[in-house]
Protein backbone atom coordinates (compact mmCIF):
# COMPACT_ATOMS: atom_id res chain seq x y z
CA UNK A 1 0.00 0.00 0.00
CA UNK A 2 1.27 3.81 -0.68
CA UNK A 3 2.32 5.67 1.99
CA UNK A 4 1.07 9.33 1.74
CA UNK A 5 3.46 12.39 2.39
CA UNK A 6 0.74 13.26 4.95
CA UNK A 7 1.08 9.49 6.97
CA UNK A 8 5.34 9.79 6.41
CA UNK A 9 4.98 13.51 8.47
CA UNK A 10 2.26 11.80 11.48
CA UNK A 11 4.29 8.57 11.82
CA UNK A 12 8.13 10.44 12.53
CA UNK A 13 5.76 13.05 14.91
CA UNK A 14 4.39 10.36 16.72
CA UNK A 15 6.97 8.15 16.81
CA UNK A 16 5.26 5.14 14.54
CA UNK A 17 7.66 3.13 12.06
CA UNK A 18 6.65 1.09 8.73
CA UNK A 19 6.86 -2.22 10.67
CA UNK A 20 4.80 -1.03 13.39
CA UNK A 21 2.12 -0.18 10.41
CA UNK A 22 2.62 -3.41 8.97
CA UNK A 23 2.46 -5.62 12.13
CA UNK A 24 -1.46 -3.73 12.57
CA UNK A 25 -2.06 -4.61 9.00
CA UNK A 26 -1.10 -8.17 9.41
CA UNK A 27 -2.64 -8.77 13.17
CA UNK A 28 -5.10 -5.52 13.54
CA UNK A 29 -9.11 -5.85 13.13
CA UNK A 30 -10.71 -4.80 10.18
CA UNK A 31 -13.45 -1.53 11.43
CA UNK A 32 -14.58 -0.20 8.27
CA UNK A 33 -11.91 2.29 7.14
CA UNK A 34 -9.65 1.87 9.93
CA UNK A 35 -7.90 -1.37 10.85
CA UNK A 36 -7.21 -1.45 14.67
CA UNK A 37 -4.87 -3.17 17.03
CA UNK A 38 -5.39 -2.73 20.34
CA UNK A 39 -3.25 -3.16 23.87
CA UNK A 40 -5.43 -6.24 25.20
CA UNK A 41 -5.19 -7.70 21.16
CA UNK A 42 -1.08 -7.12 21.02
CA UNK A 43 -0.52 -8.59 24.33
CA UNK A 44 -2.71 -11.85 23.24
CA UNK A 45 -1.00 -12.17 19.90
CA UNK A 46 2.59 -11.30 22.12
CA UNK A 47 1.84 -14.95 23.78
CA UNK A 48 0.60 -16.68 20.96
CA UNK A 49 4.08 -15.81 19.14
CA UNK A 50 6.59 -16.30 22.26
CA UNK A 51 4.91 -20.02 22.34
CA UNK A 52 5.41 -21.14 18.43
CA UNK A 53 8.81 -19.68 18.96
CA UNK A 54 9.28 -21.71 22.20
CA UNK A 55 8.46 -25.09 19.86
CA UNK A 56 10.59 -23.18 17.09
CA UNK A 57 13.73 -23.32 19.13
CA UNK A 58 12.88 -26.86 20.00
CA UNK A 59 13.02 -27.77 16.34
CA UNK A 60 16.30 -26.26 16.13
CA UNK A 61 17.61 -28.10 18.68
CA UNK A 62 16.57 -31.43 16.98
CA UNK A 63 18.55 -30.00 13.32
CA UNK A 64 14.95 -29.84 11.88
CA UNK A 65 12.10 -31.70 11.84
CA UNK A 66 10.52 -33.46 8.42
CA UNK A 67 6.83 -34.22 8.29
CA UNK A 68 5.67 -36.72 5.27
CA UNK A 69 1.80 -36.29 3.92
CA UNK A 70 0.53 -38.11 1.48
CA UNK A 71 -3.45 -38.49 0.74
CA UNK A 72 -4.20 -35.49 3.27
CA UNK A 73 -3.04 -38.08 6.09
CA UNK A 74 0.33 -36.95 7.90
CA UNK A 75 2.43 -40.17 7.69
CA UNK A 76 5.34 -39.74 9.73
CA UNK A 77 7.47 -37.06 10.94
CA UNK A 78 11.93 -37.14 11.59
CA UNK A 79 14.28 -35.22 12.67
CA UNK A 80 16.05 -33.55 9.27
CA UNK A 81 19.05 -34.67 8.84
Amino acid sequence: MKFTNHLRRRMSQRGINKKMVDIVFQYGKDKGDKIVLNKKDAMKKCAEIQATLKYLKKIMDKGGLVVVCENNSIKTSYRYE
